[in-house]
């Protein structure tokens, strides 16, 4: 399962992130995300493994966070690559 923890506004993910764990992530979400918007960026690098139902929630995150800042339609949204704290 999935797990997660925040340190300096940052939510670090942690085991397989697929369609086993996504909702638990998912329910996740707003104690995550919903504390005064207290996460900043998402940090994969100790994911194992994602899936298309793992790739779904993150777009979603950043489609539409549950801390209401940025998403669809609003200029404030951040690129993905930015979101997930992702580095080519």
């Amino acid at each position: 399962m999935a797990g997660g923890t925040i340190r300096d506004g940052v939510l670090r993910l942690d085991g397989d992130l697929n369609f086993a764990t996504a909702a638990a992530c998912f329910r996740n979400s707003a104690e995550w995300f919903g504390v005064a918007g207290r996460v900043t960026a998402v940090d994969l690098r100790d994911v194992g493994a994602v899936d298309s139902a793992g790739l779904a929630l993150l777009l979603e995150w950043h489609g539409s966070p549950p801390h209401g800042k940025g998403g669809r339609g609003s200029s404030s949204a951040t690129p993905l690559a930015t979101c997930c704290a992702w580095r080519p």
